[in-house]
């Protein structure tokens, strides 16, 4: 679950750089940089990032329960 939550809070990291334009303001040009930031930021990712996180416990403890 701690993994989950790590991976939950990177997402909105990104997302949140994506809403502050992080990419124009520091006009960053290298592609692999503007691919792993992105350029756009979606309340639909952020609910997205959410959703699978709590699929991903779901089955877990799904997984979990039968052994």
């Amino acid at each position: 679950m701690t993994a989950a939550i790590a991976v939950l809070l990177f997402a909105f990291m990104v997302e949140s750089l994506q809403y502050l334009n992080i990419v124009e303001t520091f006009d960053i040009q290298d592609k692999i940089a503007r691919t792993v930031l992105g350029t756009s930021f979606s309340w639909m990712d952020m609910l997205c990032y959410v959703v699978g996180i709590v699929m991903v416990l779901a089955v877990e403890k799904l997984a979990l329960k039968k052994k």
